[in-house]
């Protein structure tokens, strides 16, 4: 194997992408070396490149969510070998917590680390949180799980005070969405009842159109939109006995009965990583 490779790099805050090479890093104890074959574009890596939040050190190479063949493997590994087809959502380290916006959650602020990012062609990853691939998927489907799979499950399952009150009694009649109509027959293959189109209606109309269809309190919402504004129409939204899942980290609106968590779906937080 070559001793190094190209990678991407981001030179300063909000930059602009660069190809360049760096060395090919030894895995260490518990870690496995993958070769990357699909990485994925997630909303926080433009997020992080526009707003310049995470990074502490520059140039910076990101990449959260990939799929390719293990290279080579760390002392202390068991179930895995080289050639083994796996994925991975790759970690942000975490510092310290703060405070969350309100008293239901708290935000961890990290940083990317070089070594364990994914546009690059080889990166160290931690075995303990990688899975295989199944064979009815390819390399680029895998690469597009793990932070999308990890924050639905936080948001709906996840450990106290990243999830929804376990005690609601979550049997819904009515699934209602806001999307492309494009989408809509995926999205009623996945259980929902109602697609209200984005096309069609402006987010300002959508908490008419949502409780119109719902026809009586609607107590929960799952916002995964990183915007004020939608956090603002799921609140307008919930009944006062309501909850809201949100990946907003500046969502308010607890209070009055209503209770809003904050989803940070990555695996690497102390509280998130026994659950993931």
């Amino acid at each position: 194997m070559a001793s190094t490779q190209k990678v991407l790099y981001l030179e300063k805050a909000k930059g602009a992408f660069v190809m360049s090479d760096a060395p090919i890093l030894k895995p260490g104890p518990g870690q496995l070396s993958v070769k990357v074959i699909s990485a994925a574009l997630n909303l926080a890596d433009w997020k992080i490149q526009a707003y310049d939040f995470f990074i502490t050190k520059y140039p910076a190479i990101f990449g959260g969510d990939i799929a390719g063949d293990v290279a080579e493997v760390g002392k202390g590994i068991e179930g895995f070998s080289k050639g083994d087809k796996v994925y991975v959502l790759l970690p942000v380290h975490v510092s310290v917590p703060l405070a969350g916006p309100n008293a239901c959650s708290s935000f961890f602020r990290g940083w990317y680390s070089n070594e364990f990012a994914g546009f690059q062609q080889y990166t160290l990853v931690p075995a303990d949180i990688v899975g295989k691939i199944p064979s009815n998927i390819n390399y680029d489907q895998a690469s597009t799980i793990p932070l999308a799979f990890t924050t639905a499950a936080f948001g709906l399952l996840g450990p106290a005070g990243t999830a929804l009150d376990p005690t609601l009694e979550f049997k819904p009649n009515k699934i209602i969405t806001y999307a492309s109509a494009h989408h809509s027959n995926f999205l009623r293959s996945l259980g929902v009842t109602h697609v209200v189109d984005q096309g069609e209606v402006p987010a300002s109309g959508f908490t008419e159109a949502a409780k119109e269809i719902a026809g009586a309190p609607i107590k929960l919402v799952f916002n995964l939109v990183i915007d004020g504004e939608a956090a603002g129409v799921c609140l307008d939204i919930l009944n006062r006995d309501g909850q809201l899942a949100d990946v907003n980290g500046e969502a308010k609106g607890s209070g009055n009965g209503r209770k809003v968590y904050l989803i940070f779906g990555n695996l690497h937080p102390p509280n998130n990583r026994e659950f993931g």
